[in-house]
This record gives structure tokens, sequence and C-alpha cells, in this order.
């Protein structure tokens, strides 16, 4: 169901004739929404047969010391699960993706936390995790044909807005006039699902973990309007703006009621579970965040007329206070590739498992008797990390500061040629941290200190030497207002405030082969940090296990500069013709010490692993023997990547937040404007646009890693938009009239081609980086000779599988994906293996996206009912026609899915540049 409506009022009038004005509005649109995200889930049930599930207590560490209930409930269970493994074997849910434990027939070896999940009940008496065999939409018997079948919940979610607004203006004297305005906005949505960002598509959550987000927004400002003399005014104001977001879960199940640690103490609420390809349940890490914002601004403008010139100058200056915190990041994700993963849950077979030394039914033992699933790489909990932070529900200060000033003139050379030429000037300072509660890393410090060794050991009894034996902390420093007591190696600088361009100083909870249901927030180990903190985690390096510390810190260096920009207009207009406008503008801008990093288009990674020979300084320094060459001792492979680094125990993806990037951008403009006879009027509008910005791009020389200016996907270089409004010609009168007469119609035309996009490969620079360029920067793609890299014909015929035959790109002519070529592989390593790849060839922003050709159209009718009081009618077609088109560009597909040649969906058009036709109609009353 969808129930919306809007309403609202308005109401002004002078208070002191001819001194006094003001003016209020107010407007509300609530809403009833059971289709979309918050209101609206569809899940793929699993297997829970329909009877009594029994309880099993806290002390319970296997199925067999639950109660007899629970135990008929788990041998049921695991009868189905197996069944549906032996009948169709290629259905993921019934398999644990490690292939060592199966789901016994007997449900002796189900974990007791995965049997109290099953048992947790809502306030209707309801079981949260509902089966294929219970709930609508499911099974009616047990078969092995129906293991997972599609079913979904409907619970509207409601959304409020409410605005108000009010103005008022005082004439001080005939040369001054003082105006205030204030605006107040709260928009409380209540959802039954925690829908991540959206309120259009479904999500697959389970009922019974309501979520609630508000955000409160506060404008005020006040204006000083002087008419200094008849050519000259100055306007002064200043404004304040407030904004406070929150995110709450509102569900009350707890960790502790199911036996699961908490990774961080004192945040009790029931992880976030995910089971691949079914649904998730509990407190969603996303609701649980504080952001207060207040924002102060002081401007003063000054306007002069003299003779040709319209001349104007003006300042702005603002302070931004933005306090955030994020509980919610703690809360912990646990995700599972599998139903039968999530049933038994045990950590992988390594001598470290975690747990009671125990035996449980058909499940094997760690080297140290802990029930365990999976080999050492692996454990049957996929992921305990995401968002999820340890110790990370910090108060962050954030403070900011902008200033900016410009200086216009407008110059009137005849009565049919006007020059407009002026210039902008910003400042745009950093964010700072205020309280000190974050880190980053200075790559100086650690030159100057010994590279760090092996045998790190961590948490050693006190007066044994806090970090332990080959671990180093130098390099990583902390503002000179952190208030903790520093750890041996860290540093404190100068300055009350910190450059802030990092993550902050909580630790990112990572898959571990250790995690297992009991405790499925395993961090990384490290020494103590800020008080409440989660401490620092050293540095170190293991040549003969290929291990590292392997810490991602994205740095902050020293040298910071304020970022520098050039911007230039010029702008002309002529009336060639009685009723025709010409304008001619030009716009350029260039920007050196840019903020660079933080996006997937401008990432850039500063620890590159490095190309050595035997022998080679780093090779030495960092303990690689490579001295008889051999696959199993080459000097550059895939696994030994963060061994190659020029800073021993950092990751080789990290990203680098720097003022070294830079833009450049050239547009040319022109409009013709004419006002025909007979109501018409009609804007063309072309646009010829140029726009270079520098993006990471990896190549096989050092440093390997760089900035390379390259085509930026957020501009089209060629766009013509025409605007029309007709006033419909009709004045008769009586009933034909008030019929046909009063009529608009009014619509923009856009014709634009597409935007810049390159072409990656994940799978290029894994000589450079641990895995591979990862999942925030891509690394180059290989062109293969011969093959012409994109089709042809219409576009409807180039969107890919199932849609059409052909993609957009031509998967044969790019290595990795089918092409004729491979990816050149890293000097001493096995060709055999294809590990340690360098990067490919192809540029930045190669080819244009598919081209956009959208009408949208109103048509409008007034309805004039007395004098003062009308109604008006109104008709909007957004994309009149209903025509599809297409978009193939990081912008709208942010995840770089189809431009990867690695991916499965390479080369195909996934997203549309416009929606389907829209249709709203709209009536107003005018009093």
């Amino acid at each position: 169901m969808l129930n919306q409506s809007q309403f609202g009022g308005t109401f002004g009038g002078p208070v002191k004739k001819d001194k006094l004005f003001f003016f209020v509005a107010y407007q509300e649109t609530a809403e009833k929404n059971g289709i979309a995200g918050f209101g609206y889930s569809v899940v793929n049930l699993s297997p829970i047969p329909n009877m009594p599930r029994g309880s099993c207590p806290l002390s319970a560490t296997q199925e067999s010391q639950c109660d007899l209930t629970a135990q008929a409930f788990a041998q049921s269970l695991g009868t189905i699960v197996s069944q549906g493994a032996t009948a169709t074997p290629n259905i993921k849910q019934d398999k644990t993706t490690t292939g060592t434990v199966k789901v016994d027939p007997s449900g002796t070896n189900i974990n007791p936390i995965a049997l109290r999940l099953m048992q947790l009940q809502l306030p209707n008496g309801q079981y949260v995790m509902p089966g294929a065999y219970t709930a609508n939409g499911g099974c009616s018997a047990v078969t092995s044909a129906c293991q997972y079948p599609l079913s979904s919940f409907t619970d509207p979610a409601t959304f409020h807005d409410h605005q108000g607004m009010g103005n008022w203006d005082y004439i001080l004297s005939n040369k001054h006039t003082l105006s205030g305005r204030y605006f107040f906005e709260q928009d409380p949505t209540d959802g039954n699902f925690a829908s991540n960002g959206t309120r259009i598509t479904a999500t697959n959550i389970l009922p019974g973990f309501p979520v609630h987000s508000q955000k409160t927004y506060h404008a005020a400002l006040l204006r000083l309007t002087s008419v200094l003399s008849n050519n000259l005014v100055n306007e002064a104001r200043v404004s304040y703006q407030r904004v406070f977001a929150q995110a709450n879960n509102l569900n009350t199940y707890t960790n502790s009621q199911m036996g699961i640690t908490d990774l961080t103490p004192g945040v009790d609420n029931l992880s976030q579970v995910s089971i691949t390809g079914l649904y998730s349940f509990g407190s969603n890490t996303a609701f649980g965040l504080s952001n207060k914002s207040n924002q102060f601004e002081l401007a003063d403008q000054v306007s002069w007329t003299h003779g040709r010139h319209t001349f104007r100058t003006g300042a702005e200056g603002q302070h931004v206070i933005n306090d955030a915190s994020s509980t919610g990041s703690t809360y912990m994700n646990v995700g599972f590739k599998s139903f039968a993963d999530f049933l038994i849950g045990l950590p992988a077979c390594v001598a470290g498992a975690t747990g009671p030394a125990t035996v449980v039914p058909h499940t094997s033992s760690a080297p140290n008797g802990v029930p365990c699933n999976g080999s050492t790489s692996a454990s049957s909990v996929n992921s305990a990390g995401g968002t999820t932070q340890a110790n990370a529900n910090y108060q962050y200060m954030f403070r900011l500061n902008y200033i900016n000033a410009f200086v216009q003139d407008d110059i009137k050379l005849t009565p049919r040629f006007t020059v407009n030429a002026g210039v902008r000037w910003e400042w745009d300072g950093f964010p700072t941290l205020a309280n000190g509660v974050s880190s980053t890393y200075w790559p100086s410090m650690a030159l100057a200190s010994p590279v760090p060794g092996t045998g790190c050991v961590l948490n050693v009894p006190a007066g044994a030497g806090s970090t332990g034996t080959g671990c180093s902390l130098a390099g990583f420093v902390v503002p000179n207002n952190y208030t903790g007591n520093l750890p041996a190696g860290v540093n404190g600088i100068q300055g009350a405030y910190m450059p802030m361009r990092v993550m902050p100083g909580a630790v990112n909870v990572q898959k571990s082969p250790l995690a297992s249901w009991t405790v499925p927030g395993v961090a990384p180990a490290s020494v103590p940090g800020p008080v409440g903190g989660f401490g620092f985690t050293p540095l170190w390096g293991n040549p003969a296990t290929n291990q590292t510390s392997n810490i991602q810190q994205n740095l902050v260096p020293q040298n910071l500069t304020t970022p520098l920009t050039y911007e230039w207009n010029l702008n002309t207009q002529y009336e060639f013709l009685p009723n025709w406008v010409l304008e001619l503008g030009y716009v350029g801008s260039h920007g050196i010490r840019q903020e660079q990093g933080g996006s997937v288009i401008n990432a850039s990674y500063w620890n590159p692993a490095q190309l050595i020979t035997p022998g080679s300084p780093l090779a030495v320094a960092n303990g690689i023997n490579c001295d008889n060459l051999t696959p199993a001792t080459a000097c550059n492979t895939a696994a030994n990547a963060n061994l190659r680094t020029p800073f021993l125990g950092m990751s080789t993806n990290s990203n680098l937040f720097a003022t070294n990037g830079a833009y450049v951008f050239n547009a040319l403009l022109a409009t013709v404007r004419k006002q025909f006879s007979k109501g018409l009027q009609l804007q063309l509008s072309y646009t010829w646009s140029k726009g270079l910005i520098t993006q990471g791009y990896g190549i096989n020389t050092a440093p390997y890693s760089v900035l390379q200016l390259g085509a930026n996907p957020d501009y089209h270089p060629q766009r013509v938009v025409i605007n029309y409004v007709w006033n419909l010609p009709v004045h008769m009168n009586g009933i034909g009239g008030k019929i046909l007469n009063d009529w608009t119609w009014a619509g923009v035309t856009t014709i634009q081609n597409g935007v810049a996009f390159s072409v990656y490969d994940s799978n290029s620079g894994r000589a450079f980086f641990q895995g591979g360029v990862g999942n925030n920067t891509y690394g180059p793609a290989l062109i293969c000779p011969g093959v012409n890299p994109l089709t042809s014909g219409p576009i409807e015929s180039r969107l890919g599988s199932p849609l059409s035959t052909n993609g957009y790109l031509n998967p044969a002519a790019f290595a990795d994906s089918g092409g004729t070529c491979s990816l050149p592989i890293a000097p001493g390593d096995d060709p055999t293996k294809n590990t340690a790849t360098m990067f490919g060839n192809i540029g930045l922003g190669t080819y244009l996206s598919p081209g956009q050709y959208n009408w949208d159209m109103s048509i409008a009718k007034l309805i004039k009912i007395r004098e003062s009081k009308s109604l008006e009618f109104r008709g909007e077609f957004f994309n009149t026609f209903n025509h599809p088109q297409f978009s193939f560009n990081p912008v709208d597909d942010p995840a770089f899915a189809a431009q990867d040649v690695s991916a499965s969906n390479f080369g195909q058009i996934i997203v549309s540049s416009v929606n389907p036709r829209l249709i709203q109609f709209v009536l107003k009353f005018l009093f």
C-alpha cells in the first residue's frame, strides 16, 4: 500500500503600516508506505520445520545440552538440510562453504547459538526466523524440491515532513531595511525494515527489527540592506544553520541473550546476521548514530552602478562545528555464506581456535581440542567486518572554516552588447579534530627507525615489554590534545588541532579464521591506545610465512597545503534582431594542490610493493630470500606483495589523502532566446566542455602508483538543451472560454552525448598490491591488438545478456575477459601460476557512454474564480515518450561492475540514465 497526503498554507500582511511586514508558511507531508524499503521485504526462507523449537540454556555448548524439544527440533532440521544437500547438491545454502563439516542428519552438530536465534520470538509470539514450512509463501510439506522458497513481508513504514517558514521586513528608514527569515524542517521516519539509504527497493530483512531516523533542520538569517546613494547599495548578512540527524535501532534483543560475545563491552545490541542469498536480521549497523552540526556565516556585498558598469564585490566566512558519534558501527556484522554455515558456526581448524575444548558429534577439532570447521584459510563465519569497528563510539568533534570573496562587473558596451567579467577566490580549510581522538601515520618518522622484524608478541604481561619482540609503532602520531597515555613508539605532534582526513582511531574488524558463533568479532591484536579506545596495531613482518601486520592506514602527509583554484569566465549578450538575443560565454577553471583521495575516481595508494631483484636493498632489509630463483622463491609474487613495500607492516592497499591533485576545465556556451508573438518563448543552449582530473593510475615502472590527468566522468562533452513555453493564444467568452482559455504548454528537451569512462581490470597490478588493486581502485586493463573494443549498432542491441547478444564493449578485445592476450607477469614469478600480474596499457577516460535524448513536458491550466482567487491545475510528464535511455559510466554504476574486465557482467549496460515515464498532477489554490 502507498498512502500519501500533503497539505499546507500561507499567511502574511503588514504589522505596522509601511514599516513592518510578515509572511509565514507551513507545509506537511504524511506518507504510509508498504511497497518500498522501509516497509517491504523480499527474502528466501530457510528450511526450518513447523514444530516447537524448545529452548537452550546459555550454558549449553552443544545440542545435547538443550531441552528435549530443542533436540527433537534440531534432529528434524538436520534431516531436512542434509536431504536437500543430497537430492540437490548444487544448492549453496545446503552446504558449508569450507567443505569440511556437513550438517548431520541427526542435528547433533548444530550450534546452540544458532538454535537460540531460531528460538527467538517476536512480541506477537511468531519466531524471528520463519521457516519455509511455517510462513506465508512457504511450502506445506517437507520436500527436497522446496527448500528455500521466495516470500515477502509487508509492514508499512511512516514518513512525515514538517516544514515551516517565516519572513519579516522592517523599514528602518528610507535608506535601511532589516529583514529576517527562519526555516524549520523535521522529517521523522519509522520503518519496520532497516533500509540502508533507500526508500525505493525492497530489503531482504526479516520482520521484528524496526528503526527510526530523523533529521531536524533550523536556518535563521538576518539581513541589513542599505541604499547609501542612488547608485551604491550595501547588503550585510549573518546566518545560522543547525542540523541534528539521528538514526536508531528500536529492537531490544541483545547478544548476551544468545551467548554471543560483544565486540565492544557495554554495546550489547544483537549483532546483524546475514546469510548469503537468504536474508538478514539483527541490529543494523547503519542505525545508531548522532550528528549535530552548527554553521555560522557572516557575509557582506556591495553593488555600485556607474555609467556603463554594474559592479559587485563581496566576501563570506563560515565556521562549522560538527559533533558526530556512530555507536552503530560497533554492533558487529556477522555474515555466513550458507544456511549450513549458520547452523554450524564454528571457527577454522587452527591451533589458536577459540572456545571450550569439547567434543561435538560429527565435527572436527582444532589441535587444541576446540570444535572447528574448515581449513586454516577459511571459517564458517564469512565476515565480521564491513562497518564493524572496535570501540568506534567516540564523539568526533570536527571543526571547519571557509572563506570566499568575489569581484564582478557587467559592462554594457552598447544597448545590445553586454560583457560580464568576474573573479572569485575561495579558501576551504581542512577539517580538524578538537578532542584528539584520532591517529595517523607519518612515513618520515618511520624511516628514522629500524625496520620492524619478526616474532612480534602482543599483550604480554606488564614489565615484559608492552609490544613484545620485533614490533614497532614508529611513524604513528597523535595530536597534542590527545589525553591518553602514549604507547612506546607513538609520537605526539604540535598543534591543538590535527588535520583530519583519515579513518577514526577505531580498528575495523575483519574476517578471521578464529571467528565463531561464540566470538564472531576477532579484532587485530594491539597495544594500549586512547582511553576507552582499541589501541594501535604495531608493525611487523614475517618473511617465512609472507605475513605482515597488514595495517590499512589512510595516510595524511605532513606537508598538507591549501588547495588553489583559478576560475575565469567571460559572457556577452547581443540582441542581433528585435526580440532575438544571442549569449556567448566561456568558463575556465584550473586547480592545483587539490585534495586527492577518498573515492573510486581519484583514490591513490601510497605504499605499493616494489619490484626487486636478488640482493637488492629492499630484499635484504625486508628479509626476502630470492638468491636461488624458483617458483617457490621468486622475488616478486602475489603472496609477498606486503613484504616488498618501502614501509613494512603497512598494507599496500592504503589510500593517500593529500593535496597533490589537479584538474582542468574549459567550456564554451552559446544560448539563443526568442520571444515570439502569440505567447511563444523559445531558448536553445549549447555547451561544449572538456574536463580533466587527476586519477589513480598504475604503471609498470617505479613508483608504480601515480596520479594521471584523465577525462572527468562527471561531464558530458556536448550538450544541447531546448526550453519552450507557449501560452496558448485562445481568448474566448462564455463556457468555451472557461474551458479553453489560460492553458500553458512547456517543456525541456535534452540532447547530450555520454560521459567518459575507463576500462579497468581488478586482476591487474597483483604484483604491487595485496590481492590485486582491490575494491577502491582498479588497475588499467590490457587491450589486445587487432580487435575493436566497441561494438556497433543501435544501443538496444548492445545491452548484453539477457537482453541482447552483444554488450556495449567487446570482451574479446581485453585480457581476462576472453581476449587473445594476457596481462604481463612480474619478473621472477612463475608464468604458469599467473599470479603476480603487472598493469595493463589502456588509458583513462578512453570511451564515451551512450548519449541521452530526453523530453520532459508540462501542461497547465489557470482557472480564475474571483479577482484574488484562482485554481492552478498542472500535469507534468517526465520522459514524456517513455524512451529507454541507458548509462555506462562510474557515476551511475559506482561499483564499476560493467567496467571491470574480470567481472561476469563486463561490457553490459546494467543501469538507465533516466527513469521510465513519470506522470504527476498538481492542483493548487491561489488566493
